[in-house]
């Protein structure tokens, strides 16, 4: 299955237009394992499936195993879930539980605590400027 994501086709005003992107099927792509200094050294994996030359734009596929700890986001994030299950709990708010199939939308700031439960693979859209 491929997913065609079509990036800022509207106004001139904002540079030149970039074409459609088709990224491959977020199941079949191949993750890379790291440690996240950024997210209290959890381990993490990720592949980057598009990275725009010209702002923070980026497409990736990120997969964490069950685990808990504090998350900020620097961009606007849109996760939609591809397998497993988890809980985003933003500070001061009330959780969130997410599973496949579902979405979510973090500002850019929004910081809480993920709580995963079953490994969570999730497509993550981040955009370089706030919602």
């Amino acid at each position: 299955m491929m997913i065609p994501i079509i990036l800022d086709t509207s106004s001139a005003s904002r540079g030149p237009v970039s074409p459609p992107v088709l990224v491959k099927s977020p199941a079949a792509l191949e993750l890379e394992t790291f440690v996240d200094a950024a997210n209290e050294g959890k381990q993490v994996s990720r592949m980057v499936a598009y990275q725009s030359a010209t702002d923070a734009t980026k497409i990736s596929v990120i997969e964490w195993a069950p685990g808990e700890w504090s998350y900020t986001t620097a961009e606007s994030d849109f996760c939609q879930m591809l397998a497993g299950c988890g809980t985003f709990i933003p500070n001061g708010g009330v959780a969130i539980p997410l599973k496949a199939g579902d979405a979510i939308l973090m500002h850019s700031g929004t910081a809480g605590r993920w709580v995963v439960i079953e490994t969570l693979r999730r497509l993550s859209l981040k955009l370089p400027r706030a919602l």
